[in-house]
């Protein structure tokens, strides 16, 4: 893993994140959060309220364009309630995603294993 920013500047970060949002990560979506930020692919934006993930793997698409970041937005209400209707857990968490990164399924569905692991730990950020 390249390390872009040390741990002691991501451990810091992290801990500014969760003062943000008032919140404590449990250790595996810590572990997570820290390994995106110390990999340069994370940040977090107080300002806008932002978060900026750099994906691991690409998403292609059909057109041939790529897509390799997500900004990701705190859900809304309406976004929620509109999730909670689809399946079952994990369904609502994508449907989440593709609400608040404005990206639609299909493009959220090709999103690889490792990805979504980061962006579900962002997600824990919201409560």
């Amino acid at each position: 893993m390249d390390h872009v920013v040390s741990a002691e500047d991501a451990e810091i970060k992290l801990m500014e994140i969760e003062e943000y949002f008032e919140t404590k990560l449990d250790k595996e979506n810590r572990s997570r959060i820290l390994k995106a930020i110390i990999a340069g692919r994370l940040s977090f934006d107080e300002d806008t309220e932002i978060f900026y993930i750099i994906l691991k793997s690409s998403i292609k698409l059909d057109n041939g364009d790529e897509i390799s970041s997500l900004k990701l937005e705190q859900a809304t209400v309406a976004q929620i309630e509109r999730a909670s209707r689809k399946g079952g857990e994990f369904e609502q968490m994508i449907s989440i995603v593709s609400s608040i990164s404005g990206q639609p399924i299909s493009v959220i569905g090709r999103i690889k294993q490792r990805d979504i692991l980061i962006i579900a730990a962002v997600l824990s950020f919201f409560g």
